[in-house]
């Protein structure tokens, strides 16, 4: 009977041993699960609007990364909508240290600060894409906000943009004026006269 009890023991230390490493594999594998739907999450990619389109602020959709205007619209719809992890994720790192610096990390001060900046916001539409080497890129585009009067006020930007990995970011302490000599020089593709 001795062994019997000896036997039934090694069995019990084995099947803690094989139940502890389940349970171990089972949490860590939640834990990560959630690590990468809560960080690594993004919404599903919809084709990017035509370049030189007109869009309206609810027009705006998340398009992925793949091209310089599909981060562009991608970047504006995360600022339309207040989504402080995907506007991290259209900015370069320098920009993202900025972004967390201002809002102190703070995704709901960030949120509400857009949504009260987004009121003011009408629409938008890139008019071309200058080419400066094969992983940068400035889009000249125009912004319509309310003006003072019921009018409306223009506002026409350059904003460049860096391929980092197979992703394009916004370089957004870069984004200057327009100025008439940008269009005077370099590989520019115009999308609206």
């Amino acid at each position: 009977m001795k062994m019997g009890w000896n036997k039934l023991s090694q069995i019990m230390k084995g099947s803690s041993k094989i139940l502890i490493t389940i349970m171990a594999v089972v949490i860590l594998a939640g834990a990560a699960f959630l690590i990468v739907h809560y960080h690594g999450h993004r919404p599903h990619a919809q084709p990017p609007h035509a370049a030189g389109a007109y869009l309206v602020k609810n027009q705006f959709a998340y398009a992925g990364y793949a091209t310089p205007e599909a981060a562009f619209e991608s970047m504006l719809w995360a600022y339309l909508n207040g989504d402080y992890d995907m506007v991290m994720s259209s900015v370069g790192p320098k920009d993202q240290a900025d972004l967390k610096k201002q809002f102190g990390g703070n995704p709901k001060r960030f949120q509400s600060q857009m949504r009260r900046a987004s009121s003011q916001f009408k629409s938008a539409q890139i008019l071309a894409r200058k080419n400066l080497s094969a992983d940068r890129v400035e889009l000249k585009f125009q912004i319509v906000t309310p003006g003072g009067g019921g009018r409306v006020a223009t506002n026409c930007m350059i904003q460049p943009l860096v391929k980092i990995g197979n992703e394009w970011k916004l370089i957004m302490n870069e984004s200057t004026q327009y100025k008439t000599n940008w269009d005077q020089s370099g590989e520019i593709q115009t999308f609206v006269q």
